[in-house]
């Protein structure tokens, strides 16, 4: 086509995907064409190259597996990138993304779709095959300058300049290995991430280096495997900081030759895909927490109600009842975790406008511990104030929500006729809460995860305590929206105490 935007092929046999990030791409400023299997996909690319193929796995007729194999069988097809689009479920089993990167797909997308990681990864993909097309051409330029002997010796230190300016300024790892695996080149940007100079580098072998032991063996094959059979061109693997720390790496390798055609090494780019990795298995745990979260109450649920439908017991009352106290409970938590999942995505996600107006720190947990009294009394425990008087702009009712929720877990895991205080300190630039219980206390490497979603010290406490996991990540989102900050410190049979800060009253901040 003679359109200069970049051409995407979007192939995916559900039509509501296929409007939503074809939509999402267009207006991105790509040149989108959507087709909904893959003999059309194939169709397409015999009358025009797309730039970039992002590819469902699962599709009738022919799957995506299928439509790759074609591809990259073809020597015009075969540079390609193809980016596969799966489902959780299948994105979580290492044979179908084995499977895929084996016939050659560049990454893998997990379904549902976040429509800006698609972005980012279209765009990083792009760049990646753009970046190696650049150095592929540049090469064989520098090979047809050396053999033809025709251009001057400043056309070629200007051809050498750009090049360089190319790989030294772009914020990818490029590293060039001679044929036995020394590292030749390292640019700025791998040298910052791994933390060596370039003297301690020149030289070194990359696999001895930089590879965790445990995967030496594979990427050595790798390597053979891609120097003298030019497989292998995209692939993942760790490697090791000067500091021993591990990064995971997405690489573009390319197979250099000298002018007489030998195997000279080969040029790597590669993308730092640590947090990307990370963000996505703190996704794919989340929906996995949220499913299994939203199951347990239903499957109680229908268990009761179903019995009470079979009549199990229309002749026992009492048991016909406690089947309806089971279910009323499931689905009072169900609520409670459904409301605790909106609110925590709307303070995130801004949708929340805090209305603050000035307020007494003593009417604050006043109104608190008047809110969970009942609760405390109940479970024979103590509240204990400190009183202070002092004044914070804040949203009142969101406080009042902070404490109530410090409180309530206070309640839950202290045993009875033990006291809990709440107590405020005016510091310097801000003031500060406190929350004592005398319960059982938390362990040191939960104090910072806590405060996370669906983050428990025990799993088994949302189903005992009737909590949701999401409480103290919504009291966090709270406090740092008032520019506060939120931690925990205790001791392990002893107690623990939750902190907060709020910024100081001025009259300035209104």
């Amino acid at each position: 086509m003679s359109s200069s935007l970049p051409q995407i092929l979007l192939v995916d046999d559900t039509v509501a995907n296929l409007q939503l990030v074809s939509d999402f791409l267009m207006k991105a400023g790509f040149n989108v064409l959507a087709v909904k299997s893959g003999i059309q996909a194939l169709k397409i690319v015999a009358i025009t190259e797309p730039d970039l193929i992002l590819l469902d796995v699962v599709m009738p007729e022919m799957d995506g597996f299928e439509v790759c194999r074609r591809l990259k069988a073809q020597e015009e097809t075969q540079d390609i990138p193809v980016i596969f689009m799966t489902a959780v479920a299948d994105r979580a089993n290492p044979s179908y993304k084995i499977k895929g990167l084996k016939l050659g797909a560049v990454d893998y997308i997990s379904k549902p779709i976040q429509l800006e990681e698609v972005l980012l990864r279209v765009q990083t993909h792009l760049q990646l095959r753009a970046l190696t097309q650049q150095l592929t051409e540049q090469n064989a330029c520098l090979q047809q300058e050396i053999r033809v002997r025709h251009q001057t010796q400043q056309i070629l230190q200007e051809t050498e300049r750009r090049w360089r300016s190319l790989l030294e300024n772009v914020q990818l790892l490029v590293v060039g290995l001679d044929w036995q695996g020394d590292v030749e080149y390292m640019n700025p940007f791998g040298l910052g991430l791994t933390g060596y100079t370039s003297a301690e580098v020149f030289g070194k072998n990359w696999f001895n280096t930089f590879i965790p032991s445990s995967e030496q063996p594979q990427l050595k094959q790798t390597f053979h495997e891609l120097l003298y059979h030019n497989s292998h061109a995209y692939y993942q693997n760790s490697i090791l900081t000067k500091s021993g720390e591990e990064r995971l790496i997405a690489w573009n390798n390319t197979v250099l030759r000298d002018i007489t055609g030998a195997i000279a090494g080969i040029m790597s780019i590669g993308e730092d895909i640590t947090q990307r990795q990370a963000v996505e298995r703190m996704k794919n745990e989340f929906i996995s927490l949220v499913s299994h979260e939203l199951r347990t109450p239903l499957t109680s649920m229908r268990g009761s109600l179903g019995l009470l439908k079979m009549g199990v017991y229309d002749n026992q009352p009492d048991k016909a009842k406690r089947m309806l106290d089971i279910a009323v409970t499931d689905c009072d938590r169900l609520g409670r975790l459904v409301n605790d999942i909106l609110s925590l995505e709307r303070l995130d996600s801004g949708q929340v406008t805090l209305v603050k107006e000035v307020c007494d720190v003593a009417d604050l947990i006043k109104h608190s511990v008047e809110a969970i009294d009942a609760i405390a009394e109940a479970a024979g425990i103590a509240i204990q104030v400190t009183p202070l008087s002092a004044q914070v702009y804040v949203a009142p009712d969101t406080i009042i929500q902070t404490l109530t929720n410090l409180l309530s877990n206070a309640i839950k895991f202290s045993e009875s006729n033990t006291t809990i205080t709440v107590g405020v300190q005016h510091q310097s630039d801000c003031i500060l809460f406190h929350v004592t219980d005398q319960g059982r206390g938390i362990p040191t490497e939960h104090l910072e995860r806590i405060f996370g979603r669906f983050q428990q010290v025990d799993v088994s406490d949302s189903r005992q305590k009737g909590g949701t996991g999401l409480g103290l990540a919504i009291c966090r989102s709270i406090i740092q929206q008032h520019g506060g900050g939120i931690w925990a410190e205790s001791t392990l049979g002893s107690g623990s105490t939750f902190y907060f800060t709020l910024p100081v009253y001025k009259e300035s901040v209104q």
